[in-house]
């Protein structure tokens, strides 16, 4: 009933007959939603009727871990050994509200799966030379599980064109000011892959002690991370009167706005899902030159390259900083405007989402000087 003042400036607001809102002004999707309120279970507040439903409940944590290794002398020059390891952590939260509308308390359900193997082989060649080799795998699955997953937003009478966009349905964020929240919260998987591979070589040759290795990884990230299918919030602001910018008279309700449908809403969605994969290569050699008994050089060169990560479906972008604006055509006076947002694999760009580095090579050289049987000279440069 907001209309302008008949007698002076600004707005006014006519109360509900009886202070009561008629059944015929509810909002159907508002309707449906409050029946996921849990019924009162105690008198509550006596003059707001607040406060009238508890419950209690146990939090749970579980915890498993194990681990099992596998060690082997294949031969006197030989050795291999194996091992694989688990742990997850699950933490459960109570439930309070009864089971046939628990799926709107927005309950989370937090799971950490962690997996890692190894496997390494060592062979002694010969007298002076010995081989090591090595394979690991890494995994950390981290599941924010959202227990009002597969609630159809239709539903409540919402758009069932929402149940169609959204990536995963789930009961959507109702909040009403004051009271406890329907819904929330988002759900999210995501998957943290490592994969590791490395050998080393040692020689002795002479005054010589030659040393040569190689590390590969190659790091996939798999992330799925939905919001809720909808954030709608309720103050007491539009049920507050007579005057609507103050509560002076009567404060409103936050329920009374949300049987009216009256409120605030922001996101439908907003997702962030990538599945993304880069490599980390690397190599050296080294030299430990014993030049005499009093002196010993060491030299040494290693090559490190981190290639710019990908995403399977081409769902990443950055900003070209020569790319033509899109604001040129706004701006004449700067027709040679640059610098926006552009898409991996579009256009001809290249599906990385920066340029390589290719020139990370590390040398460092070493000395030590024995000046006489009781004083050591060390020195040392790397970069």
């Amino acid at each position: 009933t907001t209309r302008p003042n008949p007698s002076g400036s600004g707005f006014i607001r006519d109360g509900f007959t009886g202070n009561v809102i008629p059944p015929s002004s509810f909002d159907p999707v508002a309707v449906n939603a409050t029946k996921y309120y849990p019924p009162p279970n105690s008198t509550g507040d006596p003059i707001t009727s607040q406060n009238n439903y508890s419950n209690s409940g146990s939090r749970n944590i579980d915890l498993d871990m194990w681990d099992v290794r596998v060690d082997r002398v294949i031969s006197s020059t030989q050795r291999f050994f194996a091992r694989f390891s688990k742990r997850e952590t699950k933490d459960i939260p109570p439930v309070y509200f009864p089971n046939d509308i628990a799926v709107a308390q927005g309950r989370i359900i937090e799971s950490d799966r962690v997996r890692g193997a190894v496997a390494d082989y060592t062979n002694t060649v010969s007298p002076t030379m010995i081989l090591t080799a090595r394979l690991g795998y890494a995994r950390t699955l981290y599941i924010y599980d959202n227990q009002g997953l597969g609630f159809k937003p239709s539903t409540l009478g919402l758009p069932q064109s929402i149940d169609q966009t959204v990536d995963v349905q789930m009961f959507p964020r109702i909040g009403a000011g004051g009271y406890v929240n329907l819904g929330g919260n988002d759900h999210r998987w995501n998957a943290f892959n490592s994969y590791t591979a490395l050998a080393n070589l040692t020689k002795i040759a002479g005054s010589h002690t030659l040393k040569f290795g190689f590390e590969g990884r190659m790091f996939r990230v798999n992330v799925r991370e939905a919001q809720s299918n909808g954030v709608f919030s309720f103050g007491a602001g539009f049920t507050q009167g007579p005057d609507p910018n103050r509560a002076s008279a009567t404060a409103g309700n936050s329920i009374a706005s949300l049987l009216l449908g009256t409120g605030s809403g922001n996101i439908l969605q907003n997702s962030k899902n990538t599945a993304t994969q880069s490599f980390y290569l690397a190599g050296y050699i080294q030299d430990d030159w014993r030049i005499t008994r009093e002196l010993t050089l060491n030299l040494g060169l290693r090559y490190d390259i981190d290639t710019p990560r990908t995403e399977r479906f081409n769902r990443t972008n950055f900003f070209d900083p020569f790319v033509a604006s899109p604001l040129a055509r706004q701006v004449p006076e700067y027709p040679n405007l640059a610098g926006g947002l552009v898409f991996v694999g579009v256009d001809g760009r290249p599906r990385h989402q920066y340029n390589w580095d290719k020139n990370d090579f590390a040398p460092r050289i070493g000395l030590a000087w024995q000046l006489n049987p009781k004083t050591v000279i060390r020195t040392a440069y790397g970069h």
